[in-house]
């Protein structure tokens, strides 16, 4: 498409057909889960096992680099538990 279309259209019609093609590729990617899921479903049953979900293939999850230790101390710090070693410190 040239320049000189673009400006008879107008910005209108570009960001109308941006939302529009947004929408299509949301719609389209709703639906392929949902018949992944369903395919997903009908192969567990099956007694296949060890399927992975569509969604978690296009989407992986970010993966964590911290040690154990790492992880173990940011749950004790949520939860405001104390360690042994802390009540140790405090007295």
């Amino acid at each position: 498409m040239n320049l000189e279309l673009l400006d008879l259209l107008g910005p209108g019609y570009i960001a109308d057909s941006l939302q529009s093609a947004v929408e299509a590729r949301a719609r389209d990617e709703g639906w392929r889960c949902y018949a992944g899921d369903l395919l997903r479903l009908i192969a567990l049953s099956l007694g296949c096992t060890n399927i992975s979900r569509y969604y978690d293939i296009i989407h992986p999850a970010p993966e964590d680099d911290r040690t154990a230790e790492e992880i173990a101390a940011e749950v004790v710090q949520r939860l405001g538990l104390k360690t042994a070693e802390d009540v140790n410190h405090g007295q």
